[in-house]
This record gives C-alpha cells, structure tokens and sequence, in this order.
C-alpha cells in the first residue's frame, strides 16, 4: 500500500526515529522517502512505471538527493545550522534513508551513508550557504504572516534569536540543543536579512499571490482538507 502522509517531527536528538520533513512516501507503514517528491515519481510506482530517473544509484546522485531533501526540510536545516546537530549525526540517521530512496534503490544503506560521509566537507559547505539564505527566508515570511504591516520592526537581532530558539525548541518543549546568545551563524542570518530585505518582501509577496491565485489551494490551506484529515 503506498500512501502520502504529513509527519509531524520528534525530539531532533533522535533522528534516528524521526523523519521530520513533509511530504514522505510510506510503504507498509515505513517511510521509504522524503520531500521533495515529484508528482511523476508517484505516479510512476502508482502505476509500475519506470523510477530510475527519481532513484539516486551513482554516487553523485545520492549526494544531489541527499542535499535536496535536507534543504526542502526547513526543521532540518534550523538543527543543522543553528540547533547543534553535527552533519555527521544526520548523515546517519533514517533521514538518509529515506532522502536516498534505498528501499527503491535496493543500494546498502550503509553504502549510502558511507558516499555522503566522504563528501560531507563538500556538502556541508553547499548546505551553509543555502541554509543562511533559507532562514532569513523562513524568518521574514513567519514575520509577514504575524505582523501583515510594519514588518521592519522584526527585522532585530533579538527577535531572530527568540524565532531560532521557539524553532529549533518544537518536539522538547522549550529545550534547545544549544545557546543562541552568541551564535555566530545567526548572525550571518541578521546580516543577510537587513542585506536583502527588500527582494526577500518582493519574492513573499509573489508567493503569497500565487497561493491566493489558486482557489483550491486557498482552499485547502484556509478551511483544511476533511477527506485527508479523515485519513491521517
């Protein structure tokens, strides 16, 4: 049985249960792989297609697929960047299996594992730059959402630090990995926020137009989706 779920994430101190990102595929009540997931890969297993294109097997593509994954898992990337979770610790939890599609690869998941570990300076370079980038982004659009005017008044070292700190805090209640007083890649985010504040507002608003466009988007993020809660 193949199904589409939303999961919601535990304790980021044992990734080796959790697999915080949405949405995943779950086979036989095990989560097999995570976003992103393309609407063709499945359909492809919905209807015995080819998969080969959606199935890392080089080892180029089970870091390409590793990396995307952890970027498209903003949970993830708040840990990696700011919560204290080491690259090597992610690197060998189920997140990796499901991110690297194993159980479709029919690949060792120790295999995988042992690929991205040998290229984890690489990858952890990759994924600072892009991580910076991605929170300032989840900041300012929690931000606009809130506030709806006034958005420059956020835009503060101290209110970045209580966002980071309520973020990296969800599955243990109130009880981060690690203090952000002095954090010395939050800082890298404030900078890139003040840097870029005004394209970052420009690409929300086009975001936000985009869903309001989409009736049955709007609909589902405004009123819910009966039939799939009914599911969950």
């Amino acid at each position: 049985m193949l199904e589409i779920v939303p999961l919601n994430p535990g304790s980021p101190a044992s990734l080796s249960k959790v697999i915080p990102s949405v949405p995943a595929l779950v086979v036989d009540s095990k989560v097999v792989a995570v976003d992103p997931i393309e609407p063709e890969f499945v359909k492809a297993l919905l209807f015995n297609e080819n998969i080969r294109s959606f199935v890392p097997v080089l080892e180029h593509e089970i870091v390409e697929r590793f990396v995307k994954s952890v970027k498209s898992s903003s949970y993830v990337v708040l840990h990696v960047l700011l919560g204290g979770l080491s690259l090597g610790d992610l690197i060998t939890s189920e997140f990796t299996d499901a991110a690297t599609r194993t159980y479709f690869s029919g690949l060792s998941k120790d295999y995988a594992r042992s690929v991205l570990l040998s290229r984890a300076e690489g990858i952890a370079g990759e994924l600072l730059e892009s991580s910076i980038r991605s929170v300032a982004y989840s900041f300012l659009r929690d931000a606009v959402i809130s506030a709806k005017t006034e958005v420059d008044r956020f835009i503060d070292y101290e209110v970045l630090k209580l966002w980071s700190t309520a973020k990296i805090s969800q599955g243990i209640v109130f009880t981060p990995l690690r203090e952000l007083s002095q954090d010395g890649n939050l800082q890298r985010v404030m900078d890139y926020l003040r840097e870029n504040y005004r394209g970052l507002l420009k690409s929300l608003d086009n975001f936000f137009s985009k869903l309001a466009s989409d009736t049955e988007v709007y609909e589902l993020l405004s009123k819910g989706n009966s039939r799939g809660s009914a599911l969950m």
